[in-house]
């Protein structure tokens, strides 16, 4: 299996996830919600942590990448949680689109990494699409960015794919100097120890536990587990290419076209056309990523 099969399989149950939070979890506390997420994710994780390679040659630095990305992440899932479950998701999630961008920087400052001209224009043709469908009928062009200013949904989503933009860059130090079913397994493990030491002082405990046996709960946790194993595992098939990791990532922001594309249908939110037409621009980028990388 490619690492482009096993992205788009990751995109595919990212947006299932992600639906499946909106339709089924939407009164459920962001913060008992990751925390079961990370509890049951392990969980599920930990099958191909044990059949796999569990050795880390520098503990040092794979303990360094844990600690920036824990923290950093946490913040951004409950951002993302938080404005999926409350708003549409034709309006928050597309701006994850532009996680990819803010993983450039970065890879180069880490890495000495740059995307090929023409996998970098497939990556903004992405974004592109993404920021399509923000736009409103009859709108001005620049309205999107405008909306950063004065939309508190659109900034916080902004903000949140600014943070997964430079964990995603790190995963890969981690993944050198171990695996991607090793590091996938002991990030969520140390995700889970992180938020569970903070939860008796956000809810109380019965409505934590409620969380954790929740059908629902149960659920969406499987499906970003697989979603989450699928990336690493791309990554790590990948950590040879240069800038592989961006077009890993740049792969899995397909699932913004499947969430959209369905959520619109399955909630009945607005601008269906304009969806569809937009996340066709984001599959040209995809695709372009995929042939010229």
């Amino acid at each position: 299996m490619t690492w482009i099969t096993i992205s788009i399989l990751s995109a595919f149950f990212s947006a299932a996830r992600y639906l499946y939070v909106k339709k089924f979890c939407a009164s459920t506390p962001a913060e008992s919600l990751v925390f079961s997420t990370r509890v049951l994710g392990a969980v599920f994780l930990l099958p191909g942590f044990l059949a796999g390679t569990r050795t880390i040659s520098d503990i040092p630095r794979f303990c360094g990448v844990l600690a920036v990305t824990v923290v950093l992440t946490m913040a951004a899932t409950l951002i993302n949680i938080r404005m999926v479950q409350r708003h549409a998701i034709t309006r928050s999630v597309p701006y994850m689109s532009f996680i990819p961008i803010f993983m450039v920087p970065w890879t180069w400052l880490l890495y000495g990494q740059v995307p090929s001209p023409a996998a970098f224009a497939g990556i903004l043709l992405t974004c592109g699409g993404a920021y399509a469908l923000n736009l409103r009928p009859g709108g001005n062009p620049w309205q999107p960015l405008r909306a950063l200013a004065s939309d508190r949904v659109s900034l916080l989503m902004l903000v949140s794919s600014m943070l997964i933009g430079c964990t995603t860059a790190f995963d890969l130090t981690a993944i050198r100097v171990s695996s991607g079913a090793t590091y996938a397994f002991v990030w969520t493990a140390v995700s889970a120890l992180s938020i569970g030491a903070a939860m008796p002082f956000l809810h109380p405990a019965r409505i934590v536990m409620r969380s954790v046996v929740s059908t629902h709960t149960i659920v969406q946790a499987a499906l970003w587990a697989v979603c989450f194993y699928c990336q690493m595992a791309a990554v790590q098939t990948v950590i040879t290419v240069p800038s592989g990791v961006t077009y890993v990532k740049t792969l899995t922001m397909v699932y913004i076209v499947f969430t959209v594309a369905a959520g619109g249908a399955l909630f009945r939110e607005t601008g269906r056309r304009r969806s569809v037409a937009a996340a066709a621009v984001m599959v040209a980028g995809a695709m372009i990523v995929a042939l010229y990388r």
